[in-house]
């Protein structure tokens, strides 16, 4: 409640996001952010062929996850008769069935894992194929996106704390940018 008062106050929100850029990042992100850099970082020399097998062991992982507890996979699975040891290698993928932007648009929170009580937020995507996609997110997600990213720039010597220029797509509102601090 909060977040919404300050943000229809530009001076608020203004002053809020000033004061939230002067705490260092160290405090603002969670451990989540870290795990998942460090993650990043030491798996960085290894093979391609580990790379592929971790990669495929967790899509395994992930196949019996969302079909054991959310509605919309089981239900998309059984239609497609499809199981999740169907994929044997990774030349196998395309037998899983194709999950469109129409589906997320409809099915959104029947994609929720069912034994998933965190707390959840909306998030989009910028709209660049033509209508934003709005899908739900938590911090540990957001934390372990933003590991990536900084990961990323890091390599080629960018630092989080930097100064950038973000193009983002439209914008919901009037406005034809936002300044962030």
């Amino acid at each position: 409640m909060i977040k919404e008062v300050i943000a229809k106050q530009p001076v608020l929100e203004r002053s809020a996001r000033l004061l939230r850029s002067m705490i260092p990042y160290r405090y603002r992100l969670d451990p989540a952010f870290y795990s998942f850099l460090e993650l990043l970082k030491k798996h960085e020399k290894v093979s391609y062929e580990y790379i592929r097998e971790y990669q495929f062991k967790k899509l395994k992982n992930l196949l019996n996850l969302v079909y054991e507890h959310t509605f919309f996979y089981k239900q998309k699975y059984d239609a497609a008769d499809f199981h999740a040891e169907d994929v044997r290698c990774i030349d196998d993928m395309d037998l899983i069935p194709v999950v469109t932007k129409e589906d997320f648009r409809l099915n959104c929170q029947a994609m929720v894992l069912d034994n998933y009580y965190g707390k959840k937020h909306k998030i989009s995507t910028s709209g660049t194929t033509g209508k934003s996609l709005k899908l739900l997110s938590t911090r540990e997600i957001d934390s372990k996106e933003w590991a990536s990213i900084c990961y990323q720039w890091d390599r080629i010597g960018y630092k989080a704390a930097d100064g950038r220029v973000e193009l983002r797509g439209f914008i919901d509102s009037d406005k034809d940018w936002i300044y962030l601090d």
